[in-house]
């Protein structure tokens, strides 16, 4: 059961990114935490991790000159770090905003 919520959520996640934008891809990670009973936190941090993960993944295999080119500008931009840096970056903003999400779902969850 595990397993699907984290699809279900991780799909919804990235629906709302996809068709809003990436502050609605939190609300992926706030329904992990209302539907996980054991660990919501880290539901809500798989569930976006692997929701930016995939989608940057996808660009990288349709576009990978693109996307070296864009990790290599954002890297210049930023202080001249490595374009893989920016990578593991974009995840641990993902990984503590999809805590907090979970956080939040956890909170939010009615009282039996």
């Amino acid at each position: 059961m595990k397993h699907l919520i984290l699809l279900a959520t991780t799909g919804i996640a990235a629906v709302l990114h996809v068709f809003f934008g990436w502050p609605f891809s939190v609300l992926g990670a706030i329904i992990a935490g209302v539907w996980y009973t054991e660990r919501p936190v880290l539901g809500g941090m798989s569930t976006l991790v692997l929701s930016w993960g995939g989608m940057m993944a996808y660009t990288a295999f349709i576009a990978p000159a693109e996307t070296v080119n864009m990790l290599q500008t954002m890297g210049s931009l930023l202080g001249d770090i490595p374009g893989s840096l920016i990578v593991v970056i974009t995840l641990l903003i993902a990984a503590v905003l999809g805590g907090l999400g979970g956080w939040i779902g956890k909170k939010s969850k009615p009282k039996n």
